[in-house]
């Protein structure tokens, strides 16, 4: 059984996630009344934050490794996720559709999942080195 002192952070993650999904405009409107830039807001963050859970994974999994004393692959890989796709991304959605935001909120979450997957396979090489260690 999880205690309660583990779910607290992981459920506020989620509370955070879903109120910058379904109602981001209440977010936005905290810090300005001009209802132009609140809804650009909004759409940035409906596509932003599926990043917000996504990203806690990463950092588990970063701190794996760093715990086994692997630093470098950590800052490898979220180099290759920042440089190759995260900018990227930007400058290709910002250039496809100027005047929206939701499209450039969706940037993040895509190199996230690159972010993910490299880890995933990382881990999963790693685990097939230890089997073939193992059976010697």
């Amino acid at each position: 059984m999880v205690s309660l002192h583990k779910q607290f952070p992981l459920s506020r993650q989620i509370r955070h996630a879903c109120t910058h999904k379904f109602f981001p405009e209440t977010l936005t409107a905290i810090f300005t009344n001009d209802t132009a830039v609140v809804e650009m807001a909004a759409g940035y963050l409906r596509g932003y934050s599926i990043d917000c859970i996504m990203v806690s994974f990463v950092f588990c999994i970063n701190s794996y490794f760093s715990g086994q004393g692997n630093s470098w692959f950590p800052t490898i890989h979220s180099m290759i996720a920042t440089f190759l796709f995260r900018i990227p991304l930007f400058y290709l959605f910002g250039r496809l559709e100027p005047t929206d935001l939701q499209l450039m909120g969706y940037a993040p979450p895509l190199s996230t999942l690159v972010s993910l997957l490299i880890c995933f396979w990382y881990l999963r090489r790693n685990n097939r080195k230890l089997r073939a260690m193992q059976k010697l």
